[in-house]
Formats: structure tokens, sequence, C-alpha cells
């Protein structure tokens, strides 16, 4: 049921090829926008022609689309259908859009606004906060997200990280995530592995194309196994870098088990008094040391 009409602002749709033809408030306060098509023809289902013959229309549909002043906004349209002259049987097409994808309750644009929203987020949380159902995600993430890589949507790898998230926690079941540097500084995540195993891995980069392979100058991982001997099988031994960090958890480790085995060394032969000034002076050398292996020196000027 509509209880206002919208008259006061022109709302901006974003979507060249449709037109608003009315603005409405609903009783839930969404916001509904009419709109048409500005296309004037479609491809036949049958013979793959264009067809330009228009031949009434199909049930309307409602498409979510992003908000507009926190409020949750519809596009109503009815889809026209078209009827194919070069068939012997005149079938009819119902036109297809680019803004969203067929049998879909939201459009592209509201889409990729949720795959935003699912960064550091988990799906229920999302759907709980846009209030949009889990399947309606789960489904948009499966469209989104392609099942094998656009090779050609990259010029240049130049570097590569290997790494992992946990699938499942306490599980130790993990993805392999790999993305990418380019030369320019773009990162992009390029695949998500459904294990962490060094014949997935491998298998995966070795089916990045020739051309691109020749741009990788380094491959940055942690240090386990899978990754290192993956990596040096597909692009040498000279390309492959341990990240840092976990260079220096491995080196920092015996440090603080020296600091402990200290401590409780003094706790029994100095004094209270003794004991308090000497344990903050441990910390700083451990702060020290974790300074310089970060960025190498932290030496005041």
């Amino acid at each position: 049921m509509i209880i206002q009409k919208m008259t006061d602002i022109t709302l901006p749709l974003d979507i060249d090829s449709l037109e608003i033809t009315n603005q409405t408030i609903d009783n839930k306060g969404n916001i509904i926008l009419d709109v048409v098509s500005k296309r004037t023809h479609s491809t036949c289902r049958k013979c793959g022609k264009p067809v330009t013959k228009r031949n009434g229309y199909s049930t309307e549909i409602m498409v979510q689309h992003t908000k507009i002043l926190e409020r949750k906004v519809y596009l109503r349209i009815k889809p026209v259908r078209y009827e194919c002259k070069a068939c012997d049987d005149h079938p009819t097409t119902t036109e297809k859009y680019n803004w969203c994808s067929k049998n879909a309750k939201i459009t592209t644009a509201f889409e990729e606004y949720l795959m935003r929203c699912l960064i550091n987020s988990t799906v229920e949380d999302v759907s709980r906060k846009e209030s949009v159902s889990y399947k309606t995600i789960v489904r948009a993430v499966s469209r989104q997200v392609n099942s094998t890589v656009d090779w050609s949507q990259y010029t240049d790898l130049n570097t590569i990280g290997i790494d992992e998230i946990s699938n499942k926690k306490g599980h130790h079941d993990y993805l392999a995530i790999v993305s990418t540097k380019s030369k320019s500084g773009v990162l992009s995540v390029i695949a998500v592995l459904e294990d962490r195993t060094k014949v997935s891995v491998k298998q995966f980069l070795d089916s990045i194309p020739k051309a691109l392979k020749q741009t990788v100058r380094s491959v940055c991982t942690d240090m386990w196994d899978g990754y290192v001997y993956a990596a040096m099988e597909v692009f040498g031994k000279h390309v492959v870098v341990i990240d840092r960090f976990h260079i220096a958890k491995q080196y920092r480790a015996p440090l603080d088990t020296l600091r402990i085995k200290e401590m409780k060394r003094l706790k029994t032969e100095l004094s209270s008094e003794e004991y308090a000034r000497l344990k903050n002076m441990m910390w700083i050398l451990r702060k020290k040391h974790e300074c310089l292996s970060e960025v190498g020196d932290c030496s005041p000027p």
C-alpha cells in the first residue's frame, strides 16, 4: 500500500539503461521506484538473433537496490517481451538486464555493496544488519565470486602472496588465499583454494598463463612447507621470500623463553624491591627486540 508520493527530490539511480517514471514510499518506509527499460531490443532465446518487435510484458518484478537516506529501495519493473520473426514458431523472449542477474532479488550494485559489508564480517552478521536473507547473500556471493580466474584482467602479478584463513574455528580446516600486488601497487585476491596442501597450491600456480608467470618477481609466504615448495617448483628458489613476521616470530621465541627463565631465577635471588625494578627492564628488552625485527632500527635520531 502506497502512503506517500515523493515529489520533493530527484533520486539518482545510477543505472543508465533505466528511466524512473514514478517515486513513492510504501507503508513500511521503503522507497519504491517504478522504472522502465530504455532498451529497444533483445536477443532471441532460440536463434540468438536480435529481436525488436515487442509482444507485451512479463510479470511485474521487484528488485532491491542500494539504500537511499537509510531507506530500503526497490525497483519495480514490467520486463518487456520481444517476438522473433526469424524463427518459424515466432517465440517470445523476455528482455535481460545487465543491472540484475536472472531471478535475482537484488541488483548487481547492491550485491557489490554486500560484498564490501562481508569484509571482516560473517554472512549471518550482514544478513542481520542489512535485513537481507541469509540465502540471498549466499547466492550473491556465488554470483560475485568467479569459479575461475579471468587472467585477462591482469597485466602483471609482480608480487604473489600466499597465506591461509581458518574455514572452521577449532577444526584445523584451512583455506589458502592467493593474492597479488602489481607494479603499480594495486592489491587483489586472485584465488581462494579449498585447502593449503602443496598439491592444490602448485596446481593453481601452474595454471597461471606463461606470460604472467614471467612478470612474477617474488612470492611471499609464511614458513608452511606446502607453500614454500610449491612456489619453488613453479618459479624457482630465487623468488621465494618468507614473510618477516613469521621469521621474527621464530627468533623471538627463544628470547621469551630466556626472559621467563631469568625472571624466575632472579625472583629467588633478589629482594622484592630489586626484582620489581628489573621486571620492567626485561619487558623493555623484549619491546626493543620486536621493534628491531619490524623496522630494522628503532634508535632515536
